[in-house]
């Protein structure tokens, strides 16, 4: 594990490259991970992901497959120091990326942690995740890679853990035991499902766009009752359901702003009821 930087290139040379016109899959730290011209989205859609299931700030995120940091980079910032753990088995694209999106000053303050590893070894970090993306990754891995990943994955989990990952469906399944990138794999959504509920996790499929496809599924702890669906919707956003999360945290039920308004509205009917005439 590490937290060094060794770039092929300068912090601001590389950040000063965007790739433009370099075509995808080629040496360069924005082509190797996809088109240069959707790197920034397709970082966006995965931090937007996250929030939208819920991660804090104070939450532990293990990012498998974070390559150049396209999406690690939105995370870094936002999550407290020493809170990203990123796994990438392409040492000079993850150098690289860290040159350009970090550098030193910014690797220090934020304290990332770093494993240079094809084998999904999740656990070798040694903590809890609260969060496990892994983008764009099973769209290239053989099936025993993904079974891999989720077993080493739910050894890191907790109740409320989430795993969020993208794939391509098809009507077969693909059959090989290596890594493929820059080409693709593709499986059968139920084999996806199997291969979830095999490492003792729930699948939950979502139906949601990908500019390429992809797509997304959530594995859980089978106690984990998430409404997918709601948070998607932007509750996570909501400042009730804040004040229920922290109600609950003190042992109290989840009330809704409606169930107060009742009990505050039956409490000044009975009040009206009992003045003396």
């Amino acid at each position: 594990m590490s937290t060094s930087t060794t770039p092929s290139a300068t912090s601001q040379e590389l950040a000063n490259d965007f790739g433009d016109g370099v075509a995808i899959g080629e040496q360069h730290y924005r082509a190797w991970v996809g088109p240069p011209e959707y790197y920034d989205r397709i970082g966006a859609l995965q931090f937007r992901m996250l929030t939208q299931l819920g991660m804090r700030e104070t939450h532990r995120l293990a990012d498998v497959g974070c390559g150049s940091l396209r999406g690690g980079r939105l995370s870094i910032m936002y999550l407290r120091p020493g809170n990203y753990y990123g796994v990438e088995p392409t040492s000079w694209a993850l150098h690289d990326g860290i040159a350009a999106h970090l550098g030193t000053e910014f690797v220090g303050m934020k304290r990332p942690t770093f494993l240079e590893d094809a084998d999904y070894s999740l656990e070798k970090f040694g903590v809890q995740f609260d969060f496990v993306n892994v983008h764009s990754v099973f769209t290239h891995a053989p099936g025993n890679h993904i079974r891999r990943c989720l077993q080493q994955a739910r050894a890191c989990m907790h109740e409320k853990s989430i795993f969020a990952a993208t794939y391509l469906e098809s009507d077969t399944d693909h059959v090989g035991e290596e890594f493929v990138y820059p080409w693709v794999t593709q499986f059968r959504r139920d084999s996806i499902e199997k291969w979830v509920t095999d490492a003792g996790l729930r699948c939950i499929h979502l139906d949601l766009g990908h500019p390429f496809d992809q797509r997304w599924f959530l594995a859980v702890d089978p106690a984990n009752d998430i409404d997918a669906a709601a948070l998607l919707a932007g509750e996570v956003y909501s400042y009730e359901t804040y004040l229920q999360d922290e109600m609950e945290a003190f042992g109290g039920s989840r009330r809704s702003y409606a169930d107060y308004l009742r009990e505050d509205l039956a409490r000044q009917s009975a009040g009206k009821r009992n003045l003396p005439r």
